[in-house]
Formats: structure tokens, sequence, C-alpha cells
């Protein structure tokens, strides 16, 4: 007899972020999804009043986890930063209005590692 087992290979859940239950955890940011009441995995989005994407949030188990995206309004980048476990790790980059670079970091368990800042 042979079994097996249907895997969604679809877009992951997405999310308003204004609408998860967020919640303090020491350090951490948790949110919890408002349908299950389990920590959120997906991507939550942030959008300004015309329903523009400002922010796109990904998250495992309720904690940030992935590339945490930023935009100015006019869709110009304004960060991204690497997010593991609910912790800065790995790289963060941070633009001006204009669109060069303002900051660079490096994150090691949320700890800065490296820092860069060009300077004009």
């Amino acid at each position: 007899m042979m079994g097996f087992a249907l895997v969604s290979c679809g877009k992951p859940k997405e999310a308003a972020y204004d609408q998860l239950d967020y919640e303090s955890r020491g350090a951490l940011a948790f949110f919890k999804d408002p349908e299950t009441g389990k920590g959120f995995t997906g991507l939550a989005k942030q959008t300004d009043k015309k329903g523009t994407v400002t922010a796109e949030f990904p998250m495992k188990d309720g904690l940030f986890h992935g590339n945490v995206r930023e935009w100015y309004p006019d869709g110009t980048p304004k960060s991204e930063t690497e997010f593991k476990g609910g912790e800065r790790h790995g790289r963060n980059i941070e633009w001006n209005a204009d669109g060069t670079i303002y900051n660079q970091r490096v994150y090691e368990r949320d700890k800065i590692i490296s820092e860069n800042k060009p300077q004009p």
C-alpha cells in the first residue's frame, strides 16, 4: 500500500500588518494570527491610505523571519533587513529618499558586527 501527502506550493499566507495581534516577548516582537490565535506564518503587508504597500514583514511562527523591506511613498527603497527567528541576523541597508545608501550594517543575533556609513 502506498501513501502520499498533498503539499501546497502556493503563495504564503498574506495579512494586513495592522490586523495581526501584537505582543512583546522580552526583546522580541510576536504577532498572532487573529484567525487562529497562533503565531502568524506568512507575509504581513503595511499600506498607506491609498493602498500602496509601504512595508513587507515575512514571519514564521509569529516572529520576523526573512527580509523585512520598507519603501518611501514614491516606491524608492527605504530599508531592507534580514531577520532570523525574530532577531536581526544578516545584512541591513538603509537608503535616503533620493535612493543613495545612508547606512549598511551586518547583524549577528541582533548585535551589530559591522557598520559602514558612506561619506557624502
